[in-house]
């Protein structure tokens, strides 16, 4: 790999981390059957 070529971690790593945390919140909502919660959720880390 070029040495040129860096992926920027200050962008990957809060990408990884949402997505953790929307699957995680996901499997909440699933076991409760609320979606709704999960929604509100989300929109409250997507907002933070």
């Amino acid at each position: 790999m070029p040495s040129s070529y860096t992926k920027p971690p200050q962008v990957e790593v809060p990408v990884v981390h949402a997505i953790d945390r929307v699957l995680q919140l996901k499997n909440r909502g699933d076991a409760l059957n609320n979606r709704t919660c999960t929604m509100n959720e989300f929109a409250a880390i997507v907002a933070s």
